[in-house]
């Protein structure tokens, strides 16, 4: 089933709250073109299984995000929340407001 047919409010704010412990405390480091990034798995009590990570930019020492990715019952990875940093401007598409050189947070919402 996608997640555009389950995705709901409270699904979001049940992922969101609830309790998980990294079950794969050694996080892997994959070299990618622009960035370096780590990742550690970890798990809910309901059985849901999330995917921490952490990205440094190879070229600007000071582009650094995180977030956390939520595997759906389909098996599709689905960003919850992205930390990014503030090498970057950015818009936010829905209220229109501009981050410009600031740290920002992405979170999903049913839109």
């Amino acid at each position: 089933m996608p997640i555009r047919d389950i995705i709901s409010v409270e699904l979001l704010d049940q992922l969101k709250v609830c309790p998980k412990t990294v079950k794969n405390w050694i996080c892997q480091d994959r070299e990618k073109p622009s960035h370096i990034e780590s990742t550690c798995e970890a798990v809910s009590d309901a059985g849901d299984d999330f995917l921490i990570y952490m990205r440094q930019n190879k070229y600007l020492d000071d582009d650094f995000s995180c977030g956390i990715k939520w595997k759906t019952p389909d098996g599709e990875w689905v960003v919850l929340a992205r930390l990014n940093g503030s090498s970057h401007i950015h818009m936010n598409k829905l209220d229109g407001e501009m981050f410009i050189q600031q740290c920002h947070i992405h979170q999903i919402t049913v839109e």
